[in-house]
Protein backbone atom coordinates (compact mmCIF):
# COMPACT_ATOMS: atom_id res chain seq x y z
CA UNK A 1 0.00 0.00 0.00
CA UNK A 2 1.49 3.42 -0.69
CA UNK A 3 2.57 5.77 2.05
CA UNK A 4 1.88 9.55 1.64
CA UNK A 5 3.06 12.03 3.92
CA UNK A 6 1.67 15.30 4.19
CA UNK A 7 4.10 17.60 5.68
CA UNK A 8 4.43 20.93 7.12
CA UNK A 9 7.16 24.00 6.44
CA UNK A 10 8.02 26.28 8.90
CA UNK A 11 8.49 25.11 12.73
CA UNK A 12 8.07 21.57 11.40
CA UNK A 13 11.19 21.24 9.25
CA UNK A 14 13.05 24.45 10.21
CA UNK A 15 14.65 25.59 12.93
CA UNK A 16 13.18 27.95 15.54
CA UNK A 17 14.32 31.03 13.62
CA UNK A 18 12.50 29.85 10.51
CA UNK A 19 15.57 28.34 8.70
CA UNK A 20 15.69 24.89 6.95
CA UNK A 21 18.76 23.10 7.68
CA UNK A 22 20.65 20.95 5.41
CA UNK A 23 19.64 17.79 7.26
CA UNK A 24 15.85 18.35 6.66
CA UNK A 25 16.60 18.26 3.35
CA UNK A 26 18.30 14.85 3.54
CA UNK A 27 15.86 13.39 5.94
CA UNK A 28 13.06 14.10 3.25
CA UNK A 29 14.80 12.86 0.59
CA UNK A 30 15.69 9.46 2.76
CA UNK A 31 11.66 9.35 3.31
CA UNK A 32 11.04 9.61 -0.69
CA UNK A 33 13.88 6.66 -0.70
CA UNK A 34 12.13 4.88 1.39
CA UNK A 35 8.50 4.68 -0.79
CA UNK A 36 7.02 7.71 1.38
CA UNK A 37 5.49 9.88 -1.11
CA UNK A 38 5.77 13.43 0.27
CA UNK A 39 3.43 15.72 -0.20
CA UNK A 40 4.42 19.95 0.88
CA UNK A 41 1.30 21.09 2.92
CA UNK A 42 2.13 24.70 3.95
CA UNK A 43 0.16 27.82 4.63
CA UNK A 44 3.32 29.60 2.63
CA UNK A 45 2.52 31.31 -0.41
CA UNK A 46 2.58 28.58 -3.79
CA UNK A 47 5.80 30.15 -4.99
CA UNK A 48 7.22 30.06 -1.89
CA UNK A 49 7.04 26.44 -1.83
CA UNK A 50 7.40 25.73 -5.49
CA UNK A 51 11.08 27.62 -5.55
CA UNK A 52 11.80 25.51 -2.24
CA UNK A 53 11.29 22.63 -4.96
CA UNK A 54 12.96 23.64 -7.95
CA UNK A 55 16.03 24.24 -6.36
CA UNK A 56 15.89 21.36 -3.51
CA UNK A 57 13.47 18.76 -5.12
CA UNK A 58 12.23 17.28 -1.69
CA UNK A 59 8.51 17.64 -2.39
CA UNK A 60 6.21 14.96 -4.56
CA UNK A 61 3.40 17.36 -4.74
CA UNK A 62 2.24 20.80 -3.61
CA UNK A 63 -0.34 21.99 -1.39
CA UNK A 64 0.33 25.60 -0.59
CA UNK A 65 -1.72 28.54 0.93
CA UNK A 66 -3.23 26.51 3.83
CA UNK A 67 -4.95 24.20 1.22
CA UNK A 68 -5.92 27.41 -1.46
CA UNK A 69 -3.65 25.76 -4.33
CA UNK A 70 -3.08 22.07 -5.19
CA UNK A 71 0.02 20.97 -7.79
CA UNK A 72 0.00 17.96 -8.79
CA UNK A 73 3.06 17.69 -11.03
CA UNK A 74 1.29 18.47 -14.15
CA UNK A 75 -1.43 21.05 -13.66
CA UNK A 76 -2.03 23.80 -10.59
CA UNK A 77 -5.36 24.34 -9.27
CA UNK A 78 -6.87 27.19 -7.44
CA UNK A 79 -9.77 26.40 -5.17
CA UNK A 80 -10.21 30.03 -3.58
CA UNK A 81 -11.09 33.91 -4.92
CA UNK A 82 -8.20 35.76 -4.08
CA UNK A 83 -10.48 38.62 -3.96
CA UNK A 84 -12.61 37.72 -1.34
CA UNK A 85 -9.63 37.47 1.04
CA UNK A 86 -8.20 40.50 -0.18
CA UNK A 87 -11.41 42.16 0.81
CA UNK A 88 -11.41 40.60 4.43
CA UNK A 89 -7.44 42.13 4.59
CA UNK A 90 -8.43 45.29 4.05
CA UNK A 91 -11.69 45.28 6.57
CA UNK A 92 -9.03 43.95 9.12
CA UNK A 93 -6.67 46.86 8.25
CA UNK A 94 -9.55 49.48 8.63
CA UNK A 95 -10.48 48.23 12.09
CA UNK A 96 -6.77 47.21 13.11
CA UNK A 97 -4.67 49.71 11.81
CA UNK A 98 -1.53 48.11 13.77
CA UNK A 99 -0.88 45.03 11.67
CA UNK A 100 0.99 44.94 8.85
CA UNK A 101 0.55 43.15 5.27
CA UNK A 102 2.47 40.27 4.95
CA UNK A 103 5.55 40.44 1.97
CA UNK A 104 4.37 37.17 0.47
CA UNK A 105 0.67 38.84 -0.63
CA UNK A 106 1.48 40.03 -3.62
CA UNK A 107 2.17 36.25 -5.07
CA UNK A 108 -0.49 34.55 -3.16
CA UNK A 109 -2.79 32.75 -5.57
CA UNK A 110 -5.76 32.45 -3.33
CA UNK A 111 -5.29 33.66 0.08
CA UNK A 112 -3.89 36.67 1.89
CA UNK A 113 -1.63 36.94 5.29
CA UNK A 114 -0.85 39.17 7.96
CA UNK A 115 2.77 39.68 9.42
CA UNK A 116 3.29 37.71 12.83
CA UNK A 117 1.26 39.06 15.84
CA UNK A 118 3.03 38.63 19.11
CA UNK A 119 -0.17 40.06 21.12
CA UNK A 120 -2.22 37.02 21.54
CA UNK A 121 -5.05 39.66 22.60
CA UNK A 122 -5.04 41.40 18.74
CA UNK A 123 -5.01 38.06 17.15
CA UNK A 124 -8.22 36.92 19.61
CA UNK A 125 -9.93 40.42 19.05
CA UNK A 126 -9.07 39.63 14.75
CA UNK A 127 -11.09 36.55 15.06
CA UNK A 128 -13.83 37.68 16.89
CA UNK A 129 -14.09 40.56 14.01
CA UNK A 130 -14.20 37.95 11.20
CA UNK A 131 -16.73 35.56 13.54
CA UNK A 132 -18.72 38.59 13.66
CA UNK A 133 -19.07 39.71 10.07
CA UNK A 134 -19.43 36.06 8.37
CA UNK A 135 -20.42 37.80 4.95
CA UNK A 136 -16.54 38.25 4.33
CA UNK A 137 -16.73 34.44 4.07
CA UNK A 138 -13.26 34.12 5.82
CA UNK A 139 -11.10 32.52 8.63
CA UNK A 140 -8.57 33.46 10.75
CA UNK A 141 -5.22 30.91 11.31
CA UNK A 142 -2.41 31.48 13.31
CA UNK A 143 0.66 29.78 11.71
CA UNK A 144 2.69 30.97 14.34
CA UNK A 145 4.67 32.91 11.90
CA UNK A 146 2.00 34.66 9.98
CA UNK A 147 -2.48 35.36 10.20
CA UNK A 148 -3.73 33.59 7.14
CA UNK A 149 -6.84 34.67 5.80
CA UNK A 150 -8.94 31.81 3.93
CA UNK A 151 -11.88 31.62 2.35
CA UNK A 152 -14.26 29.48 4.65
CA UNK A 153 -14.32 26.39 2.72
CA UNK A 154 -10.51 25.90 2.38
CA UNK A 155 -8.86 24.02 4.73
CA UNK A 156 -5.44 21.18 3.99
CA UNK A 157 -7.85 18.18 4.49
CA UNK A 158 -10.19 19.33 1.58
CA UNK A 159 -6.98 19.67 -0.85
CA UNK A 160 -5.60 16.85 0.30
CA UNK A 161 -8.82 14.78 -0.26
CA UNK A 162 -8.92 16.58 -4.03
CA UNK A 163 -5.04 15.90 -4.80
CA UNK A 164 -5.41 11.99 -3.35
CA UNK A 165 -8.42 11.53 -5.70
CA UNK A 166 -6.59 13.46 -8.56
CA UNK A 167 -3.66 10.93 -8.22
CA UNK A 168 -5.99 8.00 -7.74
CA UNK A 169 -4.37 6.93 -4.24
CA UNK A 170 -7.45 7.07 -2.47
CA UNK A 171 -6.39 3.84 -0.86
CA UNK A 172 -3.07 4.69 1.26
CA UNK A 173 -1.54 4.62 4.57
CA UNK A 174 -1.62 8.33 4.92
CA UNK A 175 0.49 10.49 7.81
CA UNK A 176 0.71 14.32 8.57
CA UNK A 177 3.49 16.38 10.30
CA UNK A 178 2.74 19.78 11.83
CA UNK A 179 2.97 21.77 14.68
CA UNK A 180 -0.13 25.05 14.17
CA UNK A 181 -3.72 25.39 14.58
CA UNK A 182 -3.57 25.15 10.41
CA UNK A 183 -3.09 21.92 10.82
CA UNK A 184 -5.78 20.51 13.13
CA UNK A 185 -8.00 19.50 10.01
CA UNK A 186 -5.22 17.15 8.33
CA UNK A 187 -4.52 15.78 11.62
CA UNK A 188 -8.64 14.80 11.63
CA UNK A 189 -8.30 13.21 7.88
CA UNK A 190 -5.01 11.46 7.75
CA UNK A 191 -4.62 7.59 9.59
CA UNK A 192 -1.42 8.77 11.09
CA UNK A 193 -1.49 12.47 12.90
CA UNK A 194 2.03 12.93 14.17
CA UNK A 195 2.99 16.56 16.12
CA UNK A 196 6.14 17.88 17.56
CA UNK A 197 6.98 18.70 20.64
CA UNK A 198 6.73 22.58 19.84
CA UNK A 199 3.18 21.76 18.19
CA UNK A 200 -0.27 24.31 19.49
CA UNK A 201 -1.65 22.24 22.40
CA UNK A 202 -4.83 21.88 20.67
CA UNK A 203 -3.06 19.99 17.84
CA UNK A 204 -1.13 17.37 20.37
CA UNK A 205 -4.58 16.38 21.56
CA UNK A 206 -5.11 15.44 17.80
CA UNK A 207 -1.95 13.44 17.19
CA UNK A 208 -1.12 9.91 17.98
CA UNK A 209 2.60 10.40 18.19
CA UNK A 210 4.80 13.64 19.56
CA UNK A 211 8.50 13.82 19.12
CA UNK A 212 10.37 14.34 22.38
CA UNK A 213 12.73 17.28 20.09
CA UNK A 214 11.05 20.35 18.88
CA UNK A 215 10.95 21.71 15.02
CA UNK A 216 13.41 19.62 12.51
CA UNK A 217 15.16 17.72 15.28
CA UNK A 218 11.53 16.75 16.10
CA UNK A 219 10.84 16.20 12.69
CA UNK A 220 13.84 14.37 12.00
CA UNK A 221 13.23 11.86 15.01
CA UNK A 222 9.56 10.88 13.63
CA UNK A 223 11.02 10.17 10.30
CA UNK A 224 13.86 8.11 11.68
CA UNK A 225 10.84 5.93 13.23
CA UNK A 226 8.95 6.25 9.87
CA UNK A 227 11.63 4.77 7.41
CA UNK A 228 12.26 1.83 10.30
CA UNK A 229 8.69 0.98 9.97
Amino acid sequence: MNKVLFLDIDGTITDELGLLPFSSIEKIRELRRSNFIVIACSANAYYTVRILNRYFDIFDYIIAENGGVIDNGKNLTILADKQIAIKALNAIKQNFPQVIEHWSNPIRLSDQALMKVNDSRIINNIKDFILSNPQLDVKILDTGYSLIINQRHISKASAAKLLLEKLNLKSCESYAIGDSEVDIDIFEFVDFPIALSNSYGKLKEKAKLVSNEGYYKGFIEIAKRLIEM
